[in-house]
C-alpha cells in the first residue's frame, strides 16, 4: 500500500496528465502520454505565452533563425526585449481567433510549413487611462515548421489608437517631460 506523500504525488501526477492537447508543455520533449500539438494550437499557445509575458515558454518554440516584425522586433533573439517593453506599457494583446489559412503545403509549397492568421485586439495603459475600449483589427500571423514559429508578423491597427492615444500622449510627455 502506497503512503499519504506517495498516493499525494500520484494523485498530483494524474492531475498533469489529465490536460488537454491545447496546452503546450514548457519543456522541449512533449510527453509521449500526450497527443502531438497541432500547428493551430501551437501558435495558438505561443501567441498567449507571448502576451503573457512568459519569456521561456515563448522563445522555447521559436526556431534561433526566425523572422520576427512584431512592433519593433526583427529577430528572434529580441522578443525578450519585447516582451519587457510590453511589460512596462501594460500592454494587453487578445487573439480573438485563429485559423489556419495555409495548411500544409504553405504558400510556398512546403510540406512542413504552416501559416495560421489571428485577429487580435490591444490595449494598454495609456488607453484604458483614458477610458478607450481596447482595439480591434490587428492581425498576427504565424508560421510553423517542423513544430517551430519561424515567421512571426504583427499588422497593427493603429487608425483609432493613434489619434485618440499616442498623438495626445506624445503631445503631453513633449510638454511636460
Amino acid at each position: 500500500k502506497p503512503s499519504d506523500d506517495e498516493a499525494d504525488t500520484a494523485a498530483e501526477g494524474s492531475t498533469a496528465d489529465s490536460t488537454t492537447t491545447t496546452d503546450v508543455p514548457a519543456t522541449d520533449a512533449e510527453p509521449a502520454s500526450e497527443a502531438p500539438v497541432t500547428d493551430l494550437e501551437l501558435a495558438t499557445q505561443f501567441l498567449a505565452d507571448l502576451h503573457s509575458l512568459d519569456t521561456e515558454a515563448t522563445v522555447a518554440v521559436v526556431a534561433d533563425d526566425a523572422i520576427v516584425s512584431y512592433l519593433d522586433v526583427s529577430r528572434a533573439d529580441d522578443i525578450p526585449g519585447l516582451q519587457s517593453m510590453m511589460e512596462a506599457r501594460d500592454w494587453e494583446f487578445t487573439a480573438e481567433s485563429c485559423v489556419e489559412v495555409a495548411g500544409r503545403g504553405g504558400a510556398a509549397g512546403d510540406e512542413s510549413t504552416t501559416r495560421v492568421e489571428c485577429d487580435v485586439t490591444f490595449e494598454d495603459a495609456v488607453s484604458r487611462a483614458a477610458g478607450f475600449e481596447p482595439y480591434p483589427g490587428s492581425v498576427v500571423t504565424v508560421w510553423i515548421e517542423d513544430g517551430a514559429v519561424t515567421l512571426l508578423t504583427l499588422e497593427f491597427e493603429w487608425r483609432r489608437h493613434h489619434p485618440e492615444v499616442a498623438a495626445p500622449f506624445s503631445v503631453w510627455l513633449s510638454e511636460t517631460h
